[in-house]
């Protein structure tokens, strides 16, 4: 038995992986936390195919399915913490591997991102996971609402902005018409949850907003038989806090000051009657701080003849969405440039990593291998253009040694068997 304590925020993120590629996602975290209990600076995790295998499901996988899955998750961006609790960090896009390796003999060596990784050892919050359940699941979108209202189970399960609710499961611009949205995602997800996992989504509800839909509501319990706070009634959870429950009091501070705060970004001159401040407190309830916020941006940036009627209208007929959804735009884009530059970044410490382990092994070689490599090195050096200027050159010279030499190493290494793939087409 797995249990992943799954840190929240990576919980409440979006990506494009699908079914297979969650679970592998998982698989790995798991792996990862196992071997950062014996070593925290543990930076390179390392696990073979037949046991992330056995993590993902019960089914046969080929290998080159693995491979193929275990590979994409390089390529593959995911946004983190997309609630914006700015309790653990502001939102952030990372990759969801920063490199995965694996050898003919069905070995696997992976990095994470240092943002994915942090978040492994004692999150500040998180959902215990039996990643038993996760075997059982066919549907793409099961496993990201599974794991949501998981986290939430012994608590109140949050609203949540339908838009949000369809970028968790990696669906932004499709199924807008409701009726699909229902058939074909929420409805068969819940029926799979409630048949394969240790929880019952008892209901759920889309809340309008004006003349669309505008959040989403789940509600649900721990089967009979399972410990909400253990996982499977198993789980020693009375040895870790599984998560934080804020005290109500503390909650209702914080609702004041976030209200108090909004309240001063309205003109200094504009002043709230009691009834107008209930009445606020009532559309930040239904509609959320951030969209509220937006439309009292939007409402000070126009003219109006009645401060707050025009404000309220705002709200309710969201005219500040178009802002919103421009400035989405823009931070995804620098969401993407990061993510980017984070991948490059990774590739590079990588690649001096692997450099530095190459020319150590080079340097503990038998003399005889090690003078036959660099005769071997500097015979192809000489087939350059341009050497015998560059022999007198004794610094750049000895760096185009150290090179070629890795670059026979490397070659030596692969030994006929590409280093991120397999020829054959054999499960374990």
């Amino acid at each position: 038995m797995a249990i992943l304590k799954k840190s929240r925020i990576l919980i409440q993120s979006s990506s494009k992986m699908g079914l297979n590629q969650k679970k592998a996602f998982n698989a790995l975290l798991y792996i990862a936390k196992q071997q950062m209990d014996e070593d925290f600076d543990r930076k390179i995790f390392k696990s073979t195919y037949k046991e992330v295998k056995s993590l993902m499901t019960d089914k046969r996988i080929n290998n080159n399915e693995l491979l193929k899955n275990l590979e994409s998750l390089v390529e593959i961006g995911i946004t983190i913490n997309i609630l914006e609790n700015e309790k653990f960090m502001s939102r952030r896009a990372v990759a969801v591997l920063a490199e995965v390796e694996t050898d003919k003999d069905f070995n696997i060596e992976f990095i994470f991102p240092d943002t994915v990784r942090k978040n492994l050892y004692h999150p500040k919050m998180f959902s215990p996971l039996n990643l038993d359940f996760q075997k059982g699941m066919s549907r793409k979108h099961s496993l990201p609402i599974y794991e949501f209202c998981k986290d939430y189970i012994k608590v109140q399960i949050p609203k949540m902005e339908l838009e949000t609710f369809k970028f968790m499961l990696g669906i932004t611009g499709a199924y807008n018409k409701i009726h699909d949205l229902r058939r074909k995602v929420i409805e068969p997800a819940i029926k799979e949850i409630n048949e394969t996992t240790d929880i019952n989504i008892t209901k759920y509800e889309l809340i309008r907003n004006g003349k669309k839909m505008g959040h989403i509501k789940f509600w649900g319990e721990a089967k009979e038989g399972f410990s909400v706070s253990e996982g499977n009634g198993i789980f020693p959870g009375n040895e870790v806090e599984i998560f934080e429950e804020e005290p109500k009091g503390k909650i209702k501070i914080q609702k004041t000051l976030e209200f108090e705060e909004l309240i001063k970004k309205m003109p200094a001159k504009e002043k709230l009657t009691l009834k107008q401040e209930k009445e606020l407190k009532k559309l930040i309830k239904e509609y959320g701080l951030e969209h509220v916020e937006s439309n009292l941006n939007y409402t000070n940036s126009h003219k109006y003849k009645e401060y707050y009627n025009y404000l309220r209208k705002a709200i309710k007929e969201d005219y500040a969405e178009p802002m919103r959804v421009k400035a989405a735009a823009e931070k995804e884009r620098l969401e993407k440039e990061k993510l980017e530059l984070d991948k490059q970044k990774a590739a590079a410490e990588l690649k001096a990593k692997l450099r530095e382990e190459t020319l150590k092994f080079y340097n503990n070689m038998p003399e005889k291998e090690r003078l036959d490599i660099e005769k071997t090195a500097l015979e192809e050096l000489e087939q350059l253009k341009g050497i015998k200027f560059l022999k007198n050159r004794p610094t750049i010279f000895a760096s185009m040694k150290e090179e070629k030499i890795i670059e026979i190493l490397s070659s030596i290494h692969q030994n006929g068997y590409n280093k991120k793939g397999l020829k054959s087409e054999a499960t374990d």
